[in-house]
């Protein structure tokens, strides 16, 4: 391993080309990995945070969850009783004979 190349998060956000507020989100988030120096201040590695970087961004997003309806069951019952009928018209038709 080389020799350390420590720089401060501002630095560090523009050698990456990222936003201060960003990195140090990252930085809590523990994502980009610091040292937390006096008066709340940090040092990166820049080689580590680089590989750290680059394998969060490689990580598959998580699909956001469909919600579940609550109509869901009655559409697909209602669903099933129009094919069962023959379809839409032959199920209109025989709800137009019970009413008559």
């Amino acid at each position: 391993m080389g020799k350390w190349k420590w720089t401060t998060a501002r630095a560090y956000a523009d050698h990456a080309g990222l936003d201060v507020q960003y990195v140090r989100k990252l930085i809590h988030l523990g994502i980009i990995p610091a040292l937390v120096m006096k008066g709340g201040h940090f040092r990166i590695d820049i080689p580590m945070a680089d590989e750290a970087l680059e394998a969060y961004m490689r990580q598959p997003k998580p699909l956001p969850e469909r919600p579940k309806k609550e109509f869901d069951l009655i559409g697909r019952n209602a669903n099933k009783a129009v094919a069962d009928a023959g379809g839409f018209t032959a199920a209109l038709q025989s709800i137009l004979e019970g009413a008559g």
